[in-house]
């Protein structure tokens, strides 16, 4: 039996002694939920846990969530070269010799019958079945980058031109990418994680620059605002306090611009 919770976007499937459970969460990902003796229809998302993962990427759509990341995440389908470091569940191939794939939902349809697949293994008990069609899409898939940057210096090799073009652009797709979910202010990254005494420095030398104050006034108000850089500059540049500064940057979706008008 399939029962599906549209509104949720909750897929369960039972049959007489099991249940397997998938959802679709807020960014479209199919995420596993549960495998194990049969429940009821109720939404297990909750066994998913969610857990400040400091050094892991995450997609853009997560902005400053830090708790979420698709390198800890159990995904039905993980895909290459989206922030996944695990050993995928499908490798894609284009045309190009690309394999980065970011596969999100995108529809599901319930049909009768046994779903028909060549060297499908025996299935028992086809009367009555029913099957769960998922449809997942790399929303870039249609997106190509070309550059051309001439003959290479030494015929057939793509290390020189080829290669040194390839790492600006993926440079500059990344450097915009810190800027559009608000790791930057100014020509600063200001998302600063402190993890030792030179990072401590450099924080405040961030501050100091992006606000023009001493480095002791820069010191408290890192203090103040329990370490974080973007909430030391918002609460000096808008006269405020940690509590309202840190309420303006999640109302601007940690941009420091946005929340300092």
């Amino acid at each position: 039996m399939i029962v599906i919770n549209k509104e949720h976007r909750v897929f369960t499937l039972h049959t007489k002694n099991t249940t397997y459970q998938m959802k679709a969460d807020r960014h479209n990902v199919l995420i596993h939920t549960y495998y194990g003796p049969r429940v009821g229809d109720c939404d297990l998302s909750y066994l998913v846990r969610y857990a400040d993962r400091a050094c892991a990427p995450n997609p853009h759509e997560a902005g400053t969530d830090r708790t979420y990341s698709l390198d800890t995440l159990p995904q039905e389908y993980s895909t290459c070269g989206v922030g996944d470091f695990r050993l995928p569940s499908i490798e894609v191939e284009y045309p190009d010799g690309s394999r980065v794939a970011d596969l999100r939902l995108t529809g599901w349809k319930v049909e009768r019958g046994k779903y028909e697949l060549d060297g499908l293994p025996f299935f028992r008990g086809a009367e009555g079945a029913e099957t769960l069609r998922i449809t997942l899409k790399d929303p870039a898939a249609d997106l190509a980058v070309e550059v051309v940057v001439g003959p290479e210096v030494l015929t057939g090799s793509t290390r020189l031109k080829a290669g040194t073009a390839q790492k600006l652009i993926l440079n500059m797709i990344s450097t915009a990418a810190m800027v559009g979910v608000g790791k930057a202010y100014q020509n600063l990254m200001v998302d600063v994680m402190q993890t030792n005494e030179k990072l401590h420095r450099r924080a405040e030398k961030i501050v100091m620059e992006a606000t023009g104050v001493d480095q002791e006034t820069a010191r408290e108000r890192i203090t103040a605002a329990g370490g974080s850089v973007k909430t030391a500059i918002t609460m000096i540049l808008a006269g405020c306090g940690a509590q309202e500064a840190a309420s303006r940057l999640e109302r601007a979706r940690g941009h420091v611009r946005e929340a300092i008008q």
